[in-house]
């Protein structure tokens, strides 16, 4: 509807309102679709081509945390490749949602907080409160964290501006309808809330959300579960240090998820890479090393997994992710030129 009449609604959405104003959805992916469409060719390339410039630049700024941590060559690539095959990851890094903009927003926010680029941090921080409402429990506290842990009375202004400037600059533009916002993200909310009692909601956290998982990467559900050790350990530890942010920051999402958030996989890249970063930092308070004959064995082993990935399309597909299927766009770019004429042109 932006593109063809210039006003931010939407006649197709469900939610009431959305007809005189959209904002059923935070503005964060749809300023970045509205962006994309306005300038590059509406094809499907050029669609998912700027989320992988995206994930690309929050991978390098996943790897030079993992630097700054100090952690060896091979644990370098170990946790490179643990998110950068992640089949959610993979998955809706072709999707186009707001999750490969959420990643890479928390990778250079967490790497610009250890480097002490605090506005710099502020600014991404800022950007997360208008990626999902599912990550406002982790923003919250990450805010929180800039604000106390400010090193000084500027720096501490400027923190507070920068964490608050996307909202209102979002509202401004759209000439602050709050009851409308309020209205439309509840509506929203409320057919992606968890449900049932705890126990239910217990299982559906823990077993159900990771269900795609168990055919090709079993591994990741068994990690989120014994996150909570490390993650404690190191908030028990550490206490207010930067050390113990990630697991804090892990631990409040994963209980908001818990009560709050629908079982559904695709909302797992933040999660996942905060658990990363958990396990990269206790790996490096550790200071686990291979010696050279397990360095040899860990590179060998890497290099015949890469090569899989590469060459052996039965391996390479479940294990990244896309586990033989299609997406939408890709089945209507395929049907017969009879039955496409009357199928809405997608991206």
């Amino acid at each position: 509807h932006w593109h063809m009449h210039g006003k931010f609604a939407s006649k197709v959405w469900p939610n009431q309102g959305t007809e005189r104003v959209f904002l059923a959805y935070l503005p964060l992916v749809e300023v970045f679709h509205m962006a994309n469409l306005a300038w590059l060719p509406k094809t499907l390339g050029w669609i998912r081509l700027p989320f992988l410039l995206v994930f690309i630049a929050g991978l390098w700024a996943w790897l030079r945390l993992l630097e700054h941590w100090k952690l060896k060559s091979y644990w370098l690539l170990l946790f490179a490749a643990l998110l950068a095959c992640d089949r959610a990851v993979f998955e809706i890094l072709r999707s186009g949602r707001s999750e490969t903009l959420e990643l890479a927003l928390i990778a250079a926010a967490l790497w610009a907080l250890f480097r002490s680029h605090w506005l710099f941090a502020a600014l991404l921080t800022g950007l997360l409160w208008v990626a999902h409402p599912k990550l406002w429990a982790m923003t919250g506290v990450l805010s929180l964290y800039l604000v106390w842990m400010a090193p000084g009375g500027r720096h501490r202004a400027g923190i507070l501006l920068l964490l608050a400037a996307p909202a209102i600059c979002w509202m401004a533009w759209l000439g602050f309808p709050w009851q409308e916002a309020i209205s439309q993200l509840l509506g929203q909310s409320a057919g992606h809330g968890a449900r049932g009692d705890f126990f239910s909601r217990l299982l559906q956290h823990n077993w159900s959300r990771f269900m795609p998982y168990y055919a090709a990467q079993p591994w990741v559900p068994i990690l989120h579960l014994l996150t909570w050790w490390p993650a404690w350990m190191l908030w028990r530890r550490y206490g207010r240090n930067i050390r113990a942010l990630p697991g804090l920051l892990w631990m409040v999402q994963d209980v908001y998820w818990l009560f709050i958030l629908a079982p559904h996989y695709r909302y797992l890249p933040p999660h996942h890479l905060l658990m990363l970063a958990v396990w990269a930092i206790w790996v490096a308070e550790r200071q686990w090393v291979f010696h050279s004959r397990m360095r040899l064995v860990f590179y060998c082993g890497f290099a015949i997994a890469a090569l899989s990935l590469g060459f052996a399309p039965d391996i390479r597909l479940p294990a990244m992710g896309s586990a033989r299927s299609e997406t939408r766009c890709e089945l209507v770019t395929r049907q017969p030129a009879g039955r496409r004429k009357n199928i809405a042109h997608w991206p």
